[in-house]
């Protein structure tokens, strides 16, 4: 029996190996594709600014502090959104009443 699926498979499979493939490089307007790539940018100085401030060593005692009371606003905020109601009732009822399909599909 598996002879017999395998020589029946045959013909589809050496069928589909004939098919074009598709043009993907037709799809992309000519004026895309002649575009110079983006600039590159020297990431050393962004780097050695980074690795200066490692450790807050040039953070002020007022950017400490307006630092640390935005985190607590963020963290006030998540507290909340943590407690609130996501969906509200007429939403989730209508969720849970599920799809009505149409009679073709029944």
């Amino acid at each position: 029996m598996p002879r017999a699926l395998i020589l029946a498979a045959l013909p589809a499979l050496l069928l589909a190996g004939c098919t074009d493939f598709p043009e993907l490089d037709a799809r992309i307007p000519e004026a895309d594709r002649v575009v110079p790539p983006p600039a590159l940018i020297d990431v050393a100085p962004l780097l050695a600014s980074a690795a200066a401030l490692e450790g807050g060593a040039r953070l002020t005692s007022a950017d400490r502090s307006q630092a640390d009371q935005r985190l607590a606003r963020l963290r006030a905020r998540a507290a909340a959104l943590r407690g609130a109601e996501v969906v509200d009732a007429a939403t989730r009822d209508r969720l849970r009443s599920g799809v009505a399909l149409p009679p073709a599909l029944q």
